[in-house]
């Protein structure tokens, strides 16, 4: 997974124990999430809702990475041909 943000996209790191960390990806693996920035999003949703905060469950949906890069799609040609190399070789 590409770690490139999208325009306008924030990171928001929290600090963690490492067993809060396994807890937790132990819990999303279950609950069949994909990520674990995904299942953050939706829990904080969530978890604004049900206290009374008016929240639009659309803010929670992950940001389009198109044109972002990422893992090229399976059969997907290489730059440069079948066999990319190196400049001068």
């Amino acid at each position: 997974m590409t770690t490139t943000r999208t325009s306008g996209q924030k990171l928001l790191p929290i600090p963690a124990s490492q067993e809060f960390i396994n807890s937790l990806d132990g819990a999303i693996r279950q609950l069949g999430y994909v990520s674990r920035s995904q299942f953050i999003r939706d829990a904080v949703c969530e978890k604004l809702t049900n206290m009374g905060v008016p929240m639009d469950r659309e803010l929670a949906l992950a940001p389009s990475r198109i044109g972002k890069g990422g893992r090229p799609r399976k059969g997907a040609a290489k730059k440069g041909g079948a066999k990319a190399r190196k400049p001068g070789k």
